[in-house]
């Protein structure tokens, strides 16, 4: 709504005499009507509550978002709107019933929500869709600028959930700067698979042209095959190419008590062939050996939120084979970093880091090293409380693929 509020205003100051801007936000996280009908009346209580704020509490719950939206906004380079009309526009929207709740599932003739250009109508300034495959595909909603979306099936085919993501739909820079889309860490971890999945076979595409060859690999014993990407599921594919990085997100460690012999058995190999030294060889057993290790220290519950987020290590392990057999060698350079001190979450305390590595020391080492074959940061970690962790010494690898290497798509399956 404070979205929608701003574009409004940004329409009206620059052409009087246009159509008043009106703006959706989808809801879509079940195909079941029960749970329609249940989120249309969640929806529409929340609603009355604000009606019911006085202005300075209602201006508590907006300042946030408007603060949010306005960077995104100046990062576009667009005119911000003064606080004070967003939050009298807002305020008169709520107190005039402007915000319209329209649930829409197979029940409903679809035809009977359309307009004349065949796009769900925007009877209210601010309108909200709940529905599930109705909302699927095949039916265009202008001006949607707001996500909540929880569809989590127990495996996303990547052609399936293309077609009903509508966040990737086009938009206007104005629109695209105050859209937001609000999701769970799962669904989210699979769809930027499938955005770097999408990503490298494009480069791929672009780079090489009608030369462009893209590999996917199988299981261990069996030969490299094409596969068509729609037979995949998005959940289980990885890419990775020249240079790109893998690493766990969302872990927590286990206790001290749980994890301290692993940790000790991983600082004894590392002494053994590393003596104190910052970069050194391994051989691969060893290094598949301390990541089994690293895994054993990890947990994933529901006091952590991070469940589902399970660091898989079968195409860690991949793509380390692949990377030395292409470089022709039986080790992996390993670059050790101790007393390290990453955050388990990002400063908004929204998303877990997904940088332990340092992009202006530890990363231009690794690269520079991964000219001769693949590269394994092992940084030891203080993992202080303070930094969200459990006050247990704990080892966050991150794999750097050698720069020879050609872009792959990776399955399990």
């Amino acid at each position: 709504m404070v979205g929608g509020a701003i574009r409004r205003d940004q329409e009206h100051a620059e052409d009087l005499w246009s159509k008043p801007y009106h703006s959706a936000f989808l809801i879509h996280t079940s195909t079941l009507q029960k749970v329609h009908n249940a989120q249309r009346e969640l929806v529409n209580l929340l609603i009355k509550k604000l009606t019911e704020l006085n202005k300075a509490e209602l201006n508590d719950i907006l300042k946030p978002f408007y603060h949010q939206l306005a960077f995104s906004i100046r990062a576009a380079n667009l005119t911000v709107p003064r606080y004070s009309e967003i939050s009298d526009t807002l305020f008169d929207a709520l107190k005039n019933r402007h915000v319209g709740v329209v649930e829409v599932n197979s029940v409903n003739q679809i035809s009977e929500l359309l307009g004349e250009d065949g796009q769900l109508r925007l009877d209210n300034p601010y309108n909200i869709f709940v529905g599930g495959q109705s909302l699927d595909r095949g039916i265009t909603i202008d001006h949607l600028i707001g996500f909540f979306y929880g569809r989590s099936p127990g495996a996303f085919q990547m052609d399936t959930v293309l077609q009903h993501s509508r966040m990737y739909g086009s938009r206007s820079k104005e629109d695209l700067s105050v859209t937001r889309f609000h999701t769970s860490m799962d669904i989210y971890e699979a769809m930027r698979n499938m955005y770097w999945f999408d990503k490298d076979l494009r480069e791929g595409i672009e780079r090489d042209g009608d030369k462009a060859i893209v590999k996917f690999i199988a299981k261990k014993g069996s030969q490299i095959i094409p596969c068509g990407p729609n037979k995949l599921r998005a959940s289980c594919i990885l890419s990775f190419k020249a240079f790109s990085r893998m690493l766990p997100i969302g872990f927590q460690t286990r206790s001290m008590t749980d994890i301290r012999k692993h940790i000790e058995e991983i600082d004894k190999i590392i002494f053994q062939y590393g003596n104190g030294r910052v970069n050194f060889e391994v051989p691969a057993e060893f290094v598949y050996r301390i990541i089994d290790l690293i895994l054993d220290t990890y947990t994933y519950e529901p006091r952590f939120n991070n469940v589902g987020l399970d660091w898989d290590t079968a195409p860690f392990k991949k793509a380390i084979d692949l990377g030395i057999q292409k470089n022709k060698r039986d080790t992996v350079i390993i670059y050790h970093k101790v007393d390290k001190e990453a955050s388990r979450y990002k400063p908004e305390r929204k998303t877990f880091t997904d940088a332990p590595d340092d992009g202006r020391t530890d990363l231009p080492i690794s690269r520079k090293l991964a000219k001769k074959g693949p590269v394994l940061m092992l940084l030891k970690e203080k993992g202080r409380e303070a930094d969200g962790w459990r006050d247990a010494q704990f080892y966050w690898p991150v794999l750097v693929m050698p720069e020879n290497m050609p872009n792959y798509v990776y399955t399990e399956e």
